[in-house]
């Protein structure tokens, strides 16, 4: 199920219901900013969105472009709440992408993504609700 007009923190998404095929029960909500409207702005209004209803994040991840991430720039918050992860996510290719075009074509743009702009709302089960990467700052207490 899809909602196209989903407004978190003045940013307008669309909305993803995930369904888990073995119990045909809701696995997963996800937000999505269409590719073309992503920008460190609306990623702002999201994050702004979301501690206005949740509070500070629990976690801050973050993510430097090197080949390993395809040359993204990355940056997470995790709130653990009510028996569910909520997670925003960012992502932003870099220059560097352009190193990973083939034949070392550069006149299409960067190479991959471009960036990225998602929310995700998951039980505990779907989401272990800690970063990705080994660099983290921990807020702990503000639950």
């Amino acid at each position: 199920m899809v909602l196209r007009d989903v407004t978190v923190g003045g940013v307008r998404l669309i909305a993803y219901f995930q369904m888990d095929k073995a119990t045909h029960g809701l696995k997963r909500i996800q937000f999505e900013r269409p590719r073309h409207g992503v920008n460190p702005s609306a990623f702002r209004g999201v994050l702004g969105g979301v501690e206005a209803v949740y509070g500070p994040a629990d976690l801050m991840c973050g993510v430097g472009p090197r080949p390993a991430s395809g040359y993204q720039t990355a940056a997470e918050r995790i709130w653990r709440r009510n028996g569910n992860v909520l997670r925003t996510i960012f992502r932003s290719t870099t220059i560097e992408a352009f190193e990973g075009c083939p034949n070392g074509d550069l006149t299409s743009g960067p190479c991959g993504l471009t960036a990225q702009l998602l929310l995700r709302i998951s039980p505990p089960a779907e989401d272990p609700g800690s970063c990705p990467a080994t660099r983290s700052r921990n807020h702990a207490g503000r639950r």
